[in-house]
């Protein structure tokens, strides 16, 4: 394994760097999948809206 040596890096910071990025991705990783999963529709107007179709319920006394 071949070591990084960065001038004025404190040895232990390479390391909070690393797991800071690595969760960072991770956290990016997980909204994108939730996203995806929820199927919630992307790029759509809500002109383009058809009330019969969605799954969400109607509140009551709003029509």
């Amino acid at each position: 394994m071949e070591s990084c040596v960065v001038v004025g890096a404190a040895p232990g910071e390479h390391r909070d760097l690393l797991a800071a990025q690595s969760l960072r991705g991770r956290e990016a990783a997980t909204r994108r999948n939730h996203r995806k999963r929820a199927k919630l529709p992307t790029g759509t107007a809500f002109d383009s809206w058809k009330e019969e179709q969605s799954s969400i319920p109607v509140p009551p006394g709003t029509r």
